[in-house]
């Protein structure tokens, strides 16, 4: 795939961020914003982290069999509440490179999560129905620079790649 091609993907998910809420949020019918979402779009709730690392998110606290569970619960709660019809896809937020304060072997300040790991939640993903965002915080990488590697796995149709440029050092 090339940027291009990952540029018209990458809309998709950018304007569905806009319905997103986070798993956090209490689950009410009474909820207006359930009630008004701003678009026909489907919703994601989608739970947050890194593999094996318990203080960067629930995704770092459970195996993938236990989040697969609880993600799939709090979906069907907020499907539940909204009550109009409208489908709520569970899913994950991955967090692959993670910025850190030190420059590391090829000094671009991240850490990449393993290729065997990524799999394996892309695996457990759509074997479950559920959306995978593949999360890339820049360090001193550019955008193309963070994207270009992952879009080999954009061949599946769950998957997505989020880039956040709030961790450039």
């Amino acid at each position: 795939m090339t940027l291009t091609q990952f540029t018209k993907k990458a809309l998709f998910p950018i304007l569905l961020m806009g319905n997103m809420l986070y798993a956090a949020s209490p689950v009410s019918s009474t909820n207006e914003s359930l009630r008004t979402l701003p678009s026909d779009y489907n919703m994601i709730v989608a739970y947050y982290g890194r593999p094996h690392v318990k203080t960067m998110g629930i995704l770092g606290q459970y195996p993938i069999s236990t989040i697969i569970q609880k993600v799939k619960a709090r979906a069907k709660q907020y499907e539940k509440a909204l009550g109009n019809g409208k489908h709520v896809t569970p899913g994950f937020d991955l967090i692959y490179e993670m910025a850190t304060t030190s420059p590391g072997k090829d000094g671009k300040y991240v850490i990449t999560l393993s290729q065997k790991t990524l799999k394996q939640y892309i695996d457990a993903a759509q074997k479950n129905g559920l959306v995978l965002f593949i999360d890339v915080q820049l360090g001193k990488k550019t955008p193309a620079q963070a994207v270009r590697p992952l879009l080999k796995y954009l061949k599946y149709n769950n998957v997505h790649i989020a880039v956040d440029p709030e961790f450039s050092v």
